[in-house]
């Protein structure tokens, strides 16, 4: 069984979107005053501290600092210390991974250690994974700040300037199950600074269980790690059916890579073979359950499919693993409720989505609210959300037919007032 790979060109929320737009038509039309009914049945109700100082730290010598062995036309290393803390001032947890990340892709680059301190050498810790699910650009966290030189994902020539041109842009953040972490920015950083770079915070996500980093991964042995890092750049230069035999030998040699198996399901996709793609990505799961990004997949192809309820399975898993950083999933999740005519879990889905939109960049929020509200014959809402999504989008393809409805709205709701 082979899907044509142009279904899957658009990303999943725009697959999702593109779905949704249908069936707003559909709705819309069966619940439109003056006479509302939904057309689609039912609705069906379920319930859905001060910082200590850093007084321990390690005196160190400044490692950027011009030294003999510093010989024209090698790489400079870039070497950055510093130590994480909890917001409030709780104990670290264990295994926590510092990242840098360039134009939204991330790269670990090292580990902290029992006391919180941390002391990296940008791109040259091999031994450690860049994070598979890391979204930007490819969607499969192909950096293009990857590379193949000494100098890893930092890339640049020999030269100062060439590094800090690479810092720009850039930021590090530790990365820990169930925390989030405040960003230091490299922006600005010349090779010659102070090598420590502060304290980062971590504050406590309570009840997130899930990662977008398989912890299995690191378990990884050497000859797995390498094939993975190949499969990588190849995949970077687009050259797919080489990095999937990469990937295929990650895996034959550590059958619990998640994020091998995970890249081995994108090459499949890209490929144009999504039914052994999902096949790949449901690997992912059974290897490591805790690890997001897959199921982020699955409910895309379920979607496709118009499979709503293991839509609405597979978005509340991701939603009860991680229900802070993933406002994709509560969007995927109210799609299927409302298709599922669940209209009270489809609100509760789509304004925790609205909630975490916190820069407001992502107007279908408010479309879905409104068809959600209007299906509830909350009419005064539904043109409440209507106008949100129209000022947001006012050149939307959806927009000719959600000024039709709003109108409609109005009219019936002006219709309907009772006079003062």
């Amino acid at each position: 069984m082979r899907r044509n790979k142009a279904v899957f060109a658009f990303s999943t929320l725009a697959g999702l979107g593109l779905l949704l737009l249908s069936t707003n038509n559909a709705l819309a039309q069966g619940a439109k005053p003056p006479t509302p009914t939904t057309g689609t049945g039912t609705t069906t109700t379920t319930t859905p501290s001060p910082l200590p100082t850093n007084t321990n730290k390690p005196s160190t010598t400044d490692p950027n600092s011009n030294n003999s062995n510093n010989a024209p036309g090698m790489q400079r290393p870039v070497f950055l210390s510093g130590r994480v803390m909890m917001s409030n001032g709780a104990q670290l947890p264990q295994g926590i991974v510092i990242e840098r990340v360039c134009n939204g892709r991330g790269r670990p680059e090292g580990y902290v250690d029992t006391k919180g301190y941390f002391n990296i050498q940008l791109g040259q810790n091999n031994t450690m994974l860049a994070d598979a699910s890391v979204t930007g650009g490819d969607d499969f966290g192909f950096g293009s700040q990857r590379s193949t030189s000494p100098m890893g994902a930092m890339g640049g020539g020999s030269s100062s300037a060439s590094i800090e041109r690479q810092m720009q842009g850039c930021d590090l953040r530790a990365v820990a199950a169930g925390y989030r972490s405040e960003n230091i920015s490299l922006s600005g950083r010349r090779l010659l600074d102070d090598p420590d770079v502060g304290t980062i915070i971590l504050h406590s996500l309570t009840g997130a269980e899930g990662y977008t980093t398989s912890m299995a991964d690191m378990m990884a042995p050497k000859d797995a790690k390498k094939a993975y890092e190949k499969g990588r750049e190849l995949a970077k230069k687009k050259r797919f059916p080489e990095a999937e035999k990469e990937f295929q030998k990650a895996v034959d040699a550590y059958p619990k890579y998640a994020s091998a198996w995970y890249d081995l399901g994108m090459m499949r996709e890209i490929q144009g073979d999504t039914y052994r793609a999902r096949e790949m990505f449901e690997k992912s799961i059974a290897t490591d359950p805790k690890f997001i990004k897959p199921y982020v997949k699955i409910y895309g192809y379920d979607a496709h499919d118009k499979k709503w309820d293991l839509v609405a399975v597979n978005s509340n898993k991701v939603i009860r693993m991680n229900p802070f950083e993933f406002p994709d999933a509560y969007f995927a999740n109210a799609v299927a409720n409302l298709n599922l005519r669940k209209y009270d879990d489809a609100e509760a889905s789509i304004r925790q989505a609205i909630k975490l939109d916190t820069e407001k960049k992502d107007p279908k929020l408010h479309h879905v609210l409104g068809v959600v509200l209007v299906q509830k014959k909350d009419y005064a809402g539904g043109v409440v959300a209507f106008k949100s999504f129209l000022e947001r989008a006012p050149a939307d393809p959806a927009a000719p037919s959600i000024k039709k409805q709003l109108a409609d709205l109005e009219k019936y709701l002006a219709a309907t007032a009772e006079p003062k």
